[in-house]
């Protein structure tokens, strides 16, 4: 994977986490318009992860129910992002989303305001041409 790639996802990851999920969405998915099947594949769950989010922000349960569910699924089944971010820490988070929400007793306020702590934890890794990068977030 080259590294325009890799630094785009990343933008995404951090955009994410400040918050700004509809613009970490929007990067990841300029990678989807771009990319190569392999490259659709693996960005495929980051989309219907943020996605998820971005339907309970609007008041979409059932939406976010089923977002949730197919990023597990597509997070679970792809191998990339496990040396940039800690994937099982997210389908676990997203888990825990989808059961909250299939759960009649939260409301979509208390949804949101669980969605908006959901942080996606990136890992040190190595760029193909071996330079070192820690990059560190807190969950």
């Amino acid at each position: 994977m080259n590294s325009k790639i890799l630094d785009t996802f990343i933008s995404g990851v951090e955009l994410f986490n400040k918050g700004e999920t509809l613009a970490g969405h929007a990067k990841w998915e300029s990678l989807w318009k771009v990319g190569d099947l392999e490259i659709r594949k693996w960005i495929k769950g980051w989309l219907q992860f943020s996605g998820s989010i971005l339907n309970v922000f609007a008041e979409k349960r059932e939406g976010a129910i089923y977002l949730a569910g197919k990023s597990i699924n597509n997070l679970s089944d792809e191998g990339i992002s496990s040396s940039i971010v800690d994937v099982d820490l997210a389908i676990t988070d997203m888990s825990n989303l989808r059961e909250i929400l299939k759960n009649d007793s939260y409301t979509l306020e208390d949804t949101y305001v669980i969605a908006r702590v959901i942080k996606i934890k990136l890992i040190s890794f190595k760029y193909k041409r071996g330079v070192d990068f820690l990059m560190t977030s807190e969950h």
